[in-house]
């Protein structure tokens, strides 16, 4: 296999690059595997090509190097190598040549790669390109969102790859133009392979215009851009007391309810709320009231088990109910009164354009659920989501002492950060969800948060850095004051009909 990064240098440039396409696909049609089942002795369907063929392919691969060298010579470049085609340095010993090594500190993040493959034999040649970090250097947003577009113009399963990659360029810790500064193999980033990463080294040597985002795009943090937001408030991170939204195996979580609590004990929380979905999501592996009977149970002994091993943190009995577009809840109310905290979420009619408004509405005037679970429903590149008089619902919100959440899954985001403004203008209340279905997902809480931080969100709107008994205390609050508003109500009625 032979990868070349076609930047011409020159009108030698240009010729090299020709030659070498003329050799690459000569390579292909003898196979230049068979050189490769030859040294390793596999007999069989390409021994009996012939050893014509090995020569020929021999041959266009010494051809390669040759031009290759010839190339980096029109560049101004030595890279002396040894036999086995692998750069020498200063010292005549394999590694980076005098010239990669050097470092110069206004290089940028670009660099051209040449890499080849023959037999047990990788030799990867790095050449460094002058080129300037200014303002247009990419960052993992803009490569997602590049990828994305290249998905648009490509079929499967290439582009299946793209798609996938964009989604997961939201969850890379590291800057890949970082990466490519550090002379590091873009590869190590999750989705990336070898195909991909020349697509990216492309964009990042050359960095192409990029309009705005499309809505089903728009306003995605990545989590190198959380971290970044977070090193400016380290105490905002260290004083998270929880997790209010996780999916364990009792639905459609991976993890077990223990998994779930011990990696919420390896982050320092106080508690995690078990948020399984109800009965009405089966696709979901939604629950009925009798399993959320027989999980509270398992949920006890595992509180009393972490209070005997001196642990500080319990698990809060909870359930994400499914509310149908008029804000209905699918489980009973009696079931839900004895929870510690209930999420409700809408996850139907979804794709509607209409305006929204009136069904949360009803969802936050339902007295049982005291959070508004990821409200807009929308999923990075696959669900827009929905759309509602975004002030009047947070102003409700507000009024009955409700929170809405940011869902902090890499996908959902949901609310976004422009909503996350309004919510914050309206002076409701935050809660933060990872939405994890794994123990590793609890470090999504990282994004939600700075989502909050980037609105000017203030600590004290934010239910998570309640401590337990605040938290409880306020879900108590909510619940008295649902009862009190119904007692006026009631009250009300009976004097207009004894008039």
């Amino acid at each position: 296999m032979v990868l070349i990064n076609n930047t011409s240098v020159g009108g030698c440039g240009y010729t090299a690059a020709a030659v070498l396409w003329v050799a690459n696909l000569l390579v292909k049609l003898v196979g230049l595997s068979a050189i490769c089942r030859h040294v390793f002795g596999v007999r069989g369907h390409y021994e009996r090509r012939g050893y014509t063929g090995v020569r020929l392919a021999s041959v266009l691969h010494l051809m390669y190097g040759f031009v290759l060298r010839w190339r980096l010579r029109c560049q101004k470049i030595m890279v002396p190598s040894g036999s086995d085609g692998a750069p020498k340095n200063s010292h005549g010993k394999r590694g980076q040549s005098a010239a990669v090594q050097k470092k110069d500190p206004k290089a940028g993040y670009g660099e051209t790669r040449v890499e080849t493959r023959h037999s047990s034999v990788t030799s990867m040649i790095r050449v460094k390109v002058s080129l300037k970090c200014k303002s247009e250097c990419l960052n993992n947003a803009m490569i997602a969102e590049l990828l994305a577009r290249e998905s648009e113009k490509t079929r499967p399963p290439l582009q299946k790859a793209l798609r996938r990659a964009a989604r997961r360029a939201l969850l890379w810790l590291e800057e890949a133009s970082e990466i490519v500064r550090q002379n590091r193999s873009l590869t190590e980033l999750s989705g990336v392979g070898p195909t991909l990463e020349k697509h990216i080294l492309r964009w990042i040597n050359d960095p192409p215009e990029l309009p705005p985002a499309p809505e089903i795009r728009k306003g995605f943090l990545t989590m190198a851009q959380a971290q970044a937001t977070l090193a400016e408030k380290p105490n905002w991170l260290s004083g998270i007391k929880g997790d209010l939204q996780m999916h364990s195996e009792w639905s459609d979580g991976s993890g077990s309810i223990r998994e779930m609590a011990e990696a919420g004990a390896q982050r320092g929380y106080e508690y995690i709320s078990i948020t399984d979905h109800s009965k009405g999501l089966k696709i979901a592996g939604g629950i009925d009231e009798a399993q959320l009977r027989h999980q509270r149970q398992e949920i006890d002994e595992i509180n009393e088990s972490l209070r005997v091993v001196g642990k500080k943190i319990r698990v809060l009995r909870s359930i994400e109910v499914n509310l149908n577009p008029r804000g209905e809840g699918d489980m009973e109310s009696r079931s839900l009164a004895e929870l510690d905290i209930v999420l409700g979420c809408f996850h139907s009619s979804l794709r509607k354009k209409e305006d929204q408004t009136e069904r949360y509405i009803a969802g936050l005037r339902n007295p049982d659920i005291q959070i508004l679970g990821h409200p807009r429903g929308r999923i990075y590149n696959y669900r827009l989501g929905l759309t509602a008089d975004w002030p009047r619902v947070f102003g409700l919100a507000a009024e009955l002492d409700k929170a809405v959440e940011i869902d902090s899954y890499p996908d959902r985001q949901d609310l976004s950060p422009d909503l996350v403004t309004l919510a914050k203008k309206a002076g409701c209340r935050i809660s933060l969800g990872t939405d994890a279905h794994g123990p590793s997902q609890l470090a999504f809480l990282e994004i939600g948060l700075a989502s909050a931080i980037r609105a000017g969100v203030k600590r004290q709107r934010i239910l998570n850095f309640m401590t337990r008994e605040e938290l409880l205390a306020w879900v108590a609050g909510v619940r008295s004051a649902r009862m009190a508003r119904f007692s006026e109500a009631t009250s009300a009625s009976s004097t207009a009909s004894i008039a």
